[in-house]
C-alpha cells in the first residue's frame, strides 16, 4: 500500500487506465451474455403463393353483312279515263222543280254539237215535288230573319291600340225564337284579343227574333263587329 502511495504520477495514470479498460471489458463480455441469453430466432414468414392469370384479348366483333336494299316497284301508271260522250240536252237540275212538267231529252251538256244522225231521245220525267215545296196554287212560305234590336259597342285592348289595329271581325251567330243569342263562332279575326271582346259583347246583343209565316223561329246569321280607332 505504501509501495502504491509513492508512486510517481505517470504510475498512477497507468493504472487508472487499466482499471477503466477491466471495466471496459467486463462490460461487454456481460452485455454478451445478456444477449445470447435473450436471443430469439426471427420467425420466417410464410408468403402465400401468387398466381397468374393469362388474359386473353377480347376479339374484334365482326360487323354484320348489310343486306342489299331492293328498289320498290315502280308505282302503276294510271290510265286516263275515258272520255265522257257528249249527250246534247238539259238536266234534271236546270228544270223547274214541282208540277207534272214536260218529258224532255236528259243529257249533260248544252254546249255539244246535235249528232247528224237521228238517235232514239232518252227521256225522263220531272221529279216529284217535296214535301217543303209548294204545291201548285200553294203559297211560298214566308220567311224574315232575325234583326239586331240591341247591340254593345266591344272595348279596344291596349295593345292593339298601341299598334294602332283596325278592321272587322266576322261571326256566326244562333238566335233563338226569343231573339237571344246562345252561341258564337269566329270566321275571321284580328287578334290582340279583340276577337274575344267581340264575342263577349255580341253575347250581350239582342235581337228580333226570325219568323216562318208569322211564327217566331231560331235563326243563324253572319254578323260583322268593327274596331275602328278615334281619331
Amino acid at each position: 500500500m505504501l509501495n502504491l502511495l509513492q508512486e510517481t504520477p505517470e504510475q498512477k495514470n497507468r493504472l487508472w487506465i487499466w482499471l477503466l479498460s477491466l471495466s471496459f471489458a467486463v462490460a461487454i463480455q456481460g452485455s454478451s451474455i445478456w444477449a445470447a441469453y435473450t436471443y430469439e430466432p426471427i420467425k420466417k414468414i410464410k408468403r402465400p403463393p401468387v398466381q397468374i392469370t393469362l388474359v386473353s384479348k377480347p376479339k374484334k366483333a365482326q360487323p354484320k353483312p348489310q343486306e342489299k336494299q331492293v328498289a320498290p316497284p315502280p308505282p302503276p301508271t294510271e290510265q286516263p279515263p275515258a272520255p265522257v260522250p257528249v249527250v246534247t240536252g238539259i238536266t234534271l237540275n236546270s228544270t223547274v222543280q214541282g208540277g207534272a212538267g214536260p218529258v224532255m231529252q236528259i243529257g249533260n251538256t248544252m254546249m255539244g254539237m246535235p249528232s247528224k244522225k237521228a238517235t232514239t231521245p232518252v227521256t225522263e220525267k220531272s221529279s216529284a215535288p217535296t214535301a217543303n215545296q209548294a204545291q201548285p196554287g200553294q203559297k211560298e212560305p214566308q220567311f224574315t230573319p232575325a234583326k239586331i234590336a240591341t247591340k254593345i259597342r266591344p272595348k279596344y285592348t291596349a295593345e292593339a291600340i298601341q299598334d294602332e289595329i283596325e278592321g272587322k271581325v266576322i261571326l256566326m251567330v244562333n238566335i233563338d225564337s226569343k231573339g237571344y243569342v246562345t252561341d258564337v263562332k269566329l270566321l275571321k279575326g284580328l287578334g290582340y284579343g279583340l276577337d274575344e271582346l267581340a264575342i263577349e259583347a255580341v253575347k250581350l246583343w239582342r235581337f228580333y227574333p226570325a219568323t216562318l209565316d208569322g211564327e217566331k223561329v231560331s235563326d243563324s246569321t253572319r254578323i260583322t263587329v268593327d274596331f275602328m280607332l278615334e281619331q
